[in-house]
This record gives structure tokens, sequence and C-alpha cells, in this order.
């Protein structure tokens, strides 16, 4: 398994797994069955993100995945 790097997190709930990932400040809720990173290369998520449950985001095959709030003007 690999290092996770958690910043500031509001909720964490029950039955979440992390592996080689990155999760930015301010995350709202990582809800439950989720599963993040898993493989070798990284996954970032960033900053004011809510990950919903049951979700699963793997790396990616040639490089890291990332994924951030963009607030739509």
């Amino acid at each position: 398994m690999g290092t996770s790097k958690l910043r500031k997190t509001y909720h964490i709930w029950y039955n979440v797994a992390l592996s080689d990932c990155i999760i930015g400040d301010s995350c709202v809720d990582i809800h439950n069955g989720m599963c993040i990173g898993q493989d070798v290369l990284k996954t970032k998520a960033g900053s004011r993100v809510e990950i919903g449950a049951n979700t699963c985001i793997d790396r990616g095959s040639c490089a890291s995945v990332t994924f951030e709030y963009f607030p739509v003007a």
C-alpha cells in the first residue's frame, strides 16, 4: 500500500479505502464505500470537492489523475 496525504477534511465516513492519494483542503465529505488511489500512480483530489458514496477513482495508466472544484461563473 502507498502513502496517502489528507489535509483539512470535514468528514470521512465508514468503509473508505485510500491509497497513494492526496486529498486537498476543505474536502467536504468522503462518503461510505469510496475507494481512491489503489495502484501505483497518484490520485489527487483538489480543494472543496465532495466524493459520493460507492465511488471508485483509480489512477491513470500513464499519469496521475487530478480532479478539482471549478466554480461556474
